[in-house]
């Protein structure tokens, strides 16, 4: 779908995401959870990367204006259909968090889902974020930096910020699977 289409949509309140996949197999929701207890989020569709090379932020381009998905209020959870090479920001309404996620499929079973984040403050060095991908998996992403990580349906990825404190939870699922 192209993103002139996805914004008439939206407009229209018609549903975005459901003609974003090539294929069924490449769909899949995105389940994102403000974890702030004040400000909100803002989910924006930044791009799809269609190349031949994997796993490289890099190579998701803007090549058109962001799409504005959903704002989430603190506490809140949304989801929304979304495809392999797919990729987000999101950004606190006070702009001092900003983070880029961007989704592929990986070859494993056990771990079908490979995430790429991307920590975009990159106007000092002192805004690292930390990646929360497991019960004892802590990662600092230096602001720039980008790490990968494989993925297991509904499992939850939190980066907090510079604080230790939660910012945003993101969970994959298949389309099929229920969140």
């Amino acid at each position: 779908m192209s993103l002139r289409r996805y914004l008439l949509a939206a407009l229209l309140g018609l549903s975005c995401h459901t003609t974003v996949a090539q294929t069924d197999t490449d769909l899949c929701i995105l389940e994102v959870t403000n974890n702030l207890h004040v400000h909100s989020l803002g989910l924006f569709y930044v791009g799809h990367w269609d190349g031949d090379s994997e796993y490289q932020l890099e190579n998701i381009g803007i090549r058109e204006p962001e799409a504005l998905v959903q704002v989430i209020s603190p506490g809140e959870s949304i989801s929304t259909k979304t495809s392999a090479k797919h990729a987000f920001h999101v950004r606190s309404s006070t702009f001092d968090f900003r983070a880029q996620i961007a989704v592929w499929r990986s070859q494993e079973n056990e771990r079908p889902f490979v995430i790429a984040l991307r920590n975009l403050m990159t106007e000092s060095s002192n805004q690292p974020m930390e990646l929360k991908a497991g019960e004892s998996s802590y990662i600092w992403i230096e602001p720039g930096q980008e790490n990968l990580e494989l993925s297991d349906e509904l499992h939850p990825a939190t980066l907090r910020n510079k604080h230790n404190e939660p910012v945003v939870t993101f969970r994959l699922a298949h389309v099929h699977g229920e969140l």
